[in-house]
């Protein structure tokens, strides 16, 4: 004879089948799911947010400009094959409208022979750039200029140079600190101190 489940309870002392009473532990399945779809909840809040967000591409056409980067490294090889230096001071003593700079410009052979010289002073925080005008220093050596530009704020500055002697061209940068008392007062642009 096959044993049906209501025949496997225990049979209650009227005769009748006794019913099991409810668990208190029947919530614990709900615990279970209701914890997925937590999970699920934080994981496609991420997804949406990463793919909504940065894209982690900080220059216009990365692959052409990657590409590209082997000029970069020959044209540096080129410049430092021409052996030129490019040496900057700050003038201490320039008159106070003005922002004075001696720059010394030197070949593998001597001095350069008329070069052309864009320089220009660029603040390393706020972008701030000051075009500055390259003049022969009188009575000193055939590689000695003068870059002369308006006041600027005290501070550090990025002298950025590029000298240009034919065909061959050598491009600069050094840090440069303008000491309070050779700079314009506070608060004034360098179009206010002309």
């Amino acid at each position: 004879m096959a044993r049906t489940a209501d025949s496997l309870r225990p049979a209650a002392p009227n005769g009748t089948t006794a019913t099991a009473p409810s668990r208190r532990s029947g919530w614990i399945p709900y615990v279970f799911v209701g914890g997925f779809l937590v999970v699920l909840a934080v994981n496609t809040t991420l997804i949406v947010n990463a793919l909504d967000g940065f894209t982690g591409v900080v220059v216009e056409k990365p692959f052409e400009r990657g590409l590209a980067y082997d000029k970069l490294i020959a044209a540096s090889e080129a410049q430092a094959a021409l052996g030129w230096t490019v040496a900057a001071r700050v003038e201490p003593g320039a008159p106070a409208n003005e922002t004075d700079i001696a720059l010394t410009l030197a070949g593998r052979d001597g001095p350069l022979v008329d070069p052309v010289i864009d320089a220009r002073l660029q603040r390393p925080i706020d972008g701030e750039h000051v075009p500055l005008l390259a003049v022969p220093q009188v009575g000193a050596g055939a590689g000695d200029w003068r870059l002369v530009g308006p006041a600027v704020r005290a501070g550090q500055w990025d002298l950025h140079v590029i000298v240009t002697a034919g065909r061959d061209r050598h491009i600069s940068t050094q840090r440069l600190w303008i000491d309070p008392a050779d700079a314009a007062p506070a608060g004034t642009a360098p179009s206010d101190r002309e």
